[in-house]
Parts: structure tokens; C-alpha cells; sequence
């Protein structure tokens, strides 16, 4: 499993990002939050031959308007034996920061990535 946090900040960028990703995406289960919006899906992954889980959270930051955080989990992209994922979990992290920096510079947004484990 590999998890990536990222923080867009820009003049009501929660929307514009929220349809960036559903669209983007193919969404198969969104669930509101308190505060944002849980998305599901699943990507096939040529490599490891198997589905890879996605589970992204858009969420307003408290306090400031202007800014959403973003975390991304991909998982369950092991197969064989000794569950090997070649890789395919940290590169659908890197895929999803890489497509939200596409996004936020045409939209005139910033982006940074936090941290990932």
C-alpha cells in the first residue's frame, strides 16, 4: 500500500478539483464527509495483472478557504505468492500527484506534496 498527501491551494479550487478527479478517475463510490468528499475506484494494472484499489480524500482545510487537501491510498496491486507489487502502487501515487499538477496549472492553482508513506 502506498499513501500520498497533497494540499492544492487557489481562489475555490475544492470544485474544480472535485470534477478533475471524478472525471478523471471514473469514479465508482463517493461518500460526502464533514468537511470533503471520499472517492473508490479501481485501475487495472497491466504489470501485476490485478485491479489496484483507489481511495482519494478531497477535504476543505478549516480556517482556510482556499485550500483542500488531498491523500490518495492505492493498494491491492501484489500478485503471486509473496504478493510482489512491482512497483504499481507507488507509481499510481506519483500518476495521481502528476495529473493534479497538469490540473492545477492550467487552472492557475498551486500544488505540494506533504509527505507519502
Amino acid at each position: 500500500m502506498q499513501i500520498g498527501y497533497f494540499v492544492i491551494s487557489g481562489n475555490n479550487c475544492f470544485e474544480p478539483a472535485c470534477s478533475f478527479i471524478k472525471y478523471e478517475y471514473k469514479i465508482q463510490y463517493e461518500k460526502p464527509l464533514h468537511s470533503g468528499i471520499l472517492y473508490c475506484t479501481e485501475q487495472f494494472s497491466v504489470a501485476a495483472n490485478n485491479d489496484l484499489l483507489l481511495v482519494i480524500t478531497v477535504e476543505r482545510v478549516e480556517d482556510r478557504d482556499n485550500e483542500i487537501q488531498l491523500e490518495i491510498i492505492a493498494g491491492g496491486g501484489g500478485s503471486g505468492m509473496f504478493n510482489v507489487t512491482w512497483g504499481n502502487e507507488e507509481r499510481r501515487v506519483h500518476k495521481f500527484y502528476n495529473n493534479m499538477a497538469g490540473f492545477c496549472e492550467s487552472a492557475g492553482y498551486d500544488i505540494s506534496a506533504l509527505a507519502e508513506k
